[in-house]
């Protein structure tokens, strides 16, 4: 097979002069068409780039914000009981239809939002603790040594803003559906001191709403930072084996848009896009392998190679039409001067 081709292609050089012309018309014109084919391809990937990284930018600014949202109205119904008097009353008293009156209160704010795994209400006046929880659907009081040593509750008093988030993110582990706890310590106004300290610990309901579209690739990795660093959640293969400081330094402040960069690890590279929120200073960090950004461009060479040697086989046929046309009145009057030079007039 390889040699008949071979024969083939060494009779149309060496042959007749218009198989010569017909191979070097069409070898320009095939040259031409791969060279424009390859153009067009490179400027398709690079479009193509430049709408992922814009996309990606504008999506991951939108998800951290509606984070940030998410956790304003958190705070927000954290310092609810303060607009109760009887309950903030309540709080002094170690009477026993003064707690009653605090646990009624307690079941309404855990069962008025279904993203609450658990509330907890510690009150350091009469040292009782309060806590309901979906496991148990019940709430148990019990007296408290504990939540003053803990070390959120040291953070959250001397907090300007008087609180703090503990990342639990515990997801599918031993039954639990915990993402995080947010703690806000309520004060008396008149000398700071803390008069009760509320606990709640969210679930993935209404972040796994937030969080749908940050990853479209099984392979892409997708996380939420704190102000430390830590980690408030991660989806997807973690590429750094819990190493993040590897790549968040490279998460830099930008007036509040997304940024983009690349980062390496190993023999692999990374497109990273991140994005710093503006109320709680949160990073969102996506991470993902240039190697399934370049799985998209598969399809796109092929296409636009197979097109590119359709024409190069339509510009080979009429080019060769064009020869034979103009060859064969040539090929004619040689034939005549041969006749003429042998007498055959």
């Amino acid at each position: 097979m390889g040699t008949r081709w071979l024969e083939r292609f060494t009779r149309l050089i060496t042959g007749k002069l218009r198989n010569k012309l017909i191979f070097t018309f069409s070898l320009i014109v095939a040259l031409i068409v791969i060279l424009l084919t390859y153009l067009s391809y490179r400027q398709t990937v690079v479009i193509n780039e430049q709408n992922y990284i814009a996309g990606n930018q504008k999506l991951m600014k939108l998800v951290n914000q509606n984070l940030d949202r998410y956790i304003r109205q958190i705070d927000d119904f954290s310092l609810s009981p303060r607009n109760d008097t009887q309950f903030m009353d309540s709080l002094f008293s170690g009477d026993y239809l003064d707690q009653v009156y605090i646990q009624n209160q307690i079941k309404n704010m855990f069962y008025s939002r279904d993203d609450i795994e658990q509330i907890s209400v510690y009150t350091p006046l009469t040292k009782q603790g309060y806590t309901i929880t979906r496991k148990t659907m019940n709430l148990v009081q019990k007296p408290d040594m504990q939540t003053e040593q803990a070390d959120w509750y040291r953070d959250a008093v001397h907090s300007p803003n008087f609180r703090n988030i503990e990342p639990v993110f515990q997801r599918g582990l031993s039954g639990s559906a915990e993402w995080l706890t947010f703690h806000r310590v309520l004060i008396n106004i008149s000398n700071k001191a803390p008069i009760a300290a509320i606990s709640i610990t969210l679930n993935f309901r209404e972040l796994d709403k937030i969080l749908l579209d940050a990853a479209d690739k099984p392979d892409e990795f997708v996380g939420v930072f704190d102000e430390k660093n830590e980690p408030l959640y991660t989806q997807g293969p973690d590429y750094t084996a819990g190493r993040y400081g590897d790549f968040l330094p490279l998460v830099k402040e930008n007036g509040g848009e997304a940024e983009y960069s690349t980062w390496t690890s190993g023999k692999t590279g990374y497109l990273m896009i991140d994005h710093i929120s503006e109320g709680n200073r949160w990073k969102m960090v996506k991470l993902t392998p240039v190697h399934v950004l370049n799985q998209a461009r598969v399809e796109s060479p092929d296409l636009e190679f197979g097109g590119g040697r359709r024409v190069a086989g339509l510009f080979y046929r009429c080019d060769r039409d064009l020869v034979q046309c103009h060859y064969q009145p040539a090929e004619a009057v040689l034939a005549a001067h041969r006749a003429a030079g042998r007498g055959a007039f």
